[in-house]
């Protein structure tokens, strides 16, 4: 059997449904825009840098895929499957 969830987080559903792992210490609407804002930016950012023809990423590619992964908790194969690429070692 799992662990037990205490009761106040049983009736905070709002913050069960929206609780994404690279929010820790964050607090208040405007860190939350801020984190939004940068991640959609990363987003934007690593689909503009995809690798075409060749398959090979950048540096910029890398670099932009590595913040993402700091920021929101997910490893590299969860972004590279988000972006619809491959996994690649």
């Amino acid at each position: 059997m799992g662990a037990r969830v205490p009761e106040p987080l049983l009736k905070t559903r709002v913050w069960v449904a929206h609780y994404t792992p690279g929010m820790n210490g964050q607090a208040g609407r405007g860190a939350n825009r801020a984190f939004l804002e940068r991640r959609n930016a990363l987003w934007s950012r690593l689909r503009s840098l995809t690798p075409d023809g060749d398959g090979v990423p950048g540096p910029d590619f890398e670099a932009t895929l590595t913040e993402l992964s700091t920021l929101t908790g997910w490893d590299r194969a969860r972004i590279l499957a988000g972006l619809g690429l491959p996994v690649s070692p």
